[in-house]
């Protein structure tokens, strides 16, 4: 089947979530009908849910993602379209100030001479784990014309500004515990550039400026006053909510359209941002039913292949011997192999974290090795005797005791 395409998010959640509808569907119709005849169907379609859910956990939280990053990249766009907010130059500017002002507290600025026309800091105590307390900055520069290099100026003003302002401190700091007090401080700054004549090159430019780390972020807006359009880097990061920090980017693109549009959405005339990676284009394309295909296919082939690996090291390596093969770790232990993935670090791949699989794998059939768990002592042990032989090998390796 070719429908429905990738691109269409809704349809599809639709469609991975209807085999849960239909399993519950007893339970909601039990109130309008024959207590006997739905109550009987409750428990079967439970069961089946769950086992819906058990066999294809992998594949949801794979299209929670695809699905996820699909519709944060049909939220952006090139360039924002909305109604002007404002007939003259000083209304435009004064709406960004009273928005801006009933976002956040005033703050002093340290240049007087080149000092935005508004500058505001909110601080909102974190709920989660994952911070402490997020800070909100906002800083609104005014430019009648704005040239590529007065740009890179106007950047590194904005940068001084907005660092100029402290973190505030967590309010309820006595209420927390110990792990969340440890928590780093997440920081948003959006930069707001109001001009009436605008080089065409900023407007591509402005999104590649956006700078963002694990609590950061930098997110520079162009306003056009004269044509009521707005370039930004929208797209946000997928996350998995309660499992995963937001993302800084996510709360600074809020932070933007909250003060440029005002809560009112872009027209639908909005020019759609460029895919970042054009080879995305035939994922977006592709049904539905044939990325399952293609997904079921490659789980196999990775599934054959590691089992494949396993019965090879299990004739090659002699006791107490490792080996590393594409990030894992293959070690040899009382006649059976344990493996413990690698996660190198982005910047240096000597430095490594370490974990250990749930199970080990001993001598099967000619096709299948035979799998068994792993006691807690036994994943310690051969955490430790691993970590031990790769720094010997130059590596830095952490792993957290289990």
């Amino acid at each position: 089947m070719k429908f429905p395409k990738l691109r269409q998010t809704a349809l599809c959640n639709f469609v991975l979530f209807l085999p849960l509808i239909l399993c519950f569907l007893p339970l909601i119709l039990i109130g309008f009908g024959d207590y006997g005849v739905f109550g009987l169907l409750v428990i079967p379609g439970m069961i089946l849910a769950l086992v819906y859910i058990f066999k294809n956990f992998t594949f949801l939280m794979l299209m929670d993602f695809t699905l996820g990053t699909i519709k944060a990249q049909k939220k952006d766009a090139e360039e924002f379209r909305t109604d002007k907010n404002g007939k003259t130059r000083k209304e435009i500017e004064r709406r960004f100030i009273i928005r801006c002002e009933s976002f956040g507290k005033n703050e002093s600025v340290m240049n007087k001479e080149l000092m935005p026309v508004c500058l505001v800091h909110k601080a909102v105590p974190s709920m989660q784990v994952f911070y402490s307390v997020i800070n909100k900055n906002v800083a609104v520069f005014s430019f009648e014309s704005l040239t590529e290099k007065e740009f890179e100026n106007a950047l590194k003003l904005a940068r001084i500004h907005l660092r100029s302002i402290a973190n505030s401190k967590d309010k309820l700091k006595k209420f927390r515990t110990k792990e969340e007090k440890n928590a780093p401080a997440c920081r948003a700054d959006v930069a707001i550039f109001l001009v009436d004549n605008l080089d065409e090159s900023i407007k591509q430019r402005v999104r590649k400026e956006c700078i963002s780390t694990d609590t950061t972020c930098f997110l520079p807006c162009v306003v056009d006053c004269k044509n009521g359009a707005y370039y930004f880097d929208a797209e946000k990061e997928f996350f998995e909510f309660g499992m995963m920090a937001k993302p800084p980017r996510n709360y600074a693109i809020s932070i933007a359209k909250k003060i440029l549009f005002s809560g009112r959405p872009p027209y639908k005339t909005s020019t759609p941002a460029p895919l970042k990676h054009p080879e995305d284009e035939e994922v977006l394309n592709m049904s539905l039913w044939d990325f399952y295909k293609d997904f079921k296919n490659t789980s196999v082939k990775e599934e054959n292949d590691f089992l494949k690996e396993v019965r090879r090291q299990l004739k090659k390596l002699e006791e107490g011997e490792f080996e590393i093969i594409d990030e894992i770790v293959y070690f040899k232990q009382n006649d059976r192999i344990i493996t413990l993935p690698l996660l190198p670090d982005a910047d240096n791949e000597r430095d490594v974290f370490l974990t250990v699989d749930d199970a080990c794998f001993c001598r099967g059939n000619d096709k299948y090795p035979r799998k068994r768990l792993l006691k807690k002592i036994e994943k310690n042990a051969a955490l430790h005797y691993i970590a031990d032989e790769l720094k010997k090998q130059g590596y830095t390796v952490d792993f957290d005791e289990i």
